[in-house]
């Protein structure tokens, strides 16, 4: 209706910027937006000091993709009301997506001191310095965006993520929680409370968050192995194995998931199905160490001394050296009958351990004794 009676109006007043103005604005409410954008322009030619022509021009190059073309408007904006927060907020903004990181800080600073109370502001400013990883910026901002509404669910979400980022994980949690209150269907969020959670020693607590991710959404990518993880972490070792198992059964390409496997089945002391695992995960990465140490612990385990040494033998010889990799090659030797291999072995293993291995130490100690006895004799 009003695109109708401004037409015949501009017919007869061509250069009427107040006009141009009201169809520019008529055609953004009908989605009609490049003849809203050639309005505004015309609006702009007619009256170049028309502020809210400009301002409204940038905000609705903005929402088309073009902060490039925002930049320029947004700027004559602010150069003709400096005191307009919501002008900075935009132009920080087109600066931001225009990678301008440096003047996108300072004009949503400017933002911020025009109206401190306003969460916006700060909302875009914790986003852009969380996007560039200074997350001690971002908390901060976060913070005062949280401060200022405490009910904003963006506020709490980024205040969160930002001290989990900073491994400040008490701090972290109850953002995470009332976030979650407010959105609980967000399981990213609630992933990474759980990570949280699993940082902080609150392990059970952890395995429930991640628990009910996979009753919810049974396809949240990684679901089971993290649950199979946590569960390791509690000792919770059958467990862990079925949920292992599950998350193969959807990436049986998954080298990880293969050697993690491995590490519940050794818990489990089934040795010859751990070294299955192992050996499929090395299949699939030739280059894991850890997964041919776990191949290498459960053919000593099985008593297979012959081919642990190999293995070990190469493991040792290649950085960074492993305290229980000499241990079990010093232990192997010494099950072959080779004397000489093992007391050097179990005094590597000993210079090594730094007393993080008492049983083994006095073993190895023992042993060395008892084997430069019989080479004496």
């Amino acid at each position: 209706m009003a695109v109708t009676k401004l037409k015949p109006l501009l017919t007869s007043y061509p250069r009427y910027a107040p006009a141009w103005f009201d169809l520019a604005y008529a055609y953004t409410g009908l989605g009609q937006n490049d003849n809203a954008v050639n309005a505004y322009r015309k609006a702009i030619e007619d009256d170049p000091k028309l502020f809210q022509a400009r301002l409204n021009l940038g905000i609705l190059l903005l929402n088309l993709n073009r902060p490039a073309d925002a930049v320029p408007q947004l700027k004559e904006a602010v150069a003709l009301n400096p005191k307009d927060a919501r002008g900075r907020l935009y132009l920080g903004r087109a600066y931001d997506l225009t990678g301008d990181a440096a003047d996108a800080a300072k004009e949503l600073q400017n933002a911020t001191s025009l109206q401190p109370n306003s969460p916006r502001g700060w909302i875009e400013l914790g986003q852009m310095k969380f996007n560039q990883k200074d997350f001690a910026a971002a908390r901060d901002a976060f913070e005062k965006a949280a401060a200022a509404d405490p009910k904003l669910t963006e506020a709490e979400l980024g205040a969160g993520l930002a001290l989990a980022n900073l491994r400040q994980d008490d701090a972290a949690e109850p953002y995470l929680e009332r976030y979650l209150a407010l959105s609980p269907s967000d399981f990213k969020a609630r992933y990474e409370l759980a990570t949280v959670e699993q940082r902080s020693g609150k392990t059970q607590a952890a395995l429930t968050s991640l628990q009910e991710i996979a009753q919810k959404d049974p396809a949240f990518p990684g679901i089971q192995a993290a649950i199979g993880s946590t569960e390791m972490l509690l000792k919770q070792y059958p467990r862990a194995e079925k949920d292992y198992r599950a998350a193969l059964a959807a990436a049986p390409g998954n080298a990880d998931l293969h050697r993690s496997l491995g590490d519940a089945l050794m818990q489990e002391r089934n040795y010859p199905a751990a070294q299955t695992e192992f050996a499929a995960a090395l299949k699939l990465n030739g280059a894991d160490r850890e997964s041919a140490s776990g191949l290498a612990a459960s053919f000593y385990f099985q008593k297979r001394y012959a081919e642990a040494v190999p293995l070990l033998q190469q493991l040792v010889q290649a950085p960074p050296a492993s305290a229980m990799n000499y241990f079990f090659l010093a232990a192997s030797y010494d099950q072959l009958h080779d004397a000489r291999p093992a007391i050097a072995a179990y005094q590597q293993f000993l210079s090594l351990s730094h007393g993080s291995y008492p049983n083994q130490a006095w073993q190895a100690q023992q042993r060395i004794k008892l084997l430069e006895h019989e080479l004496e004799r």
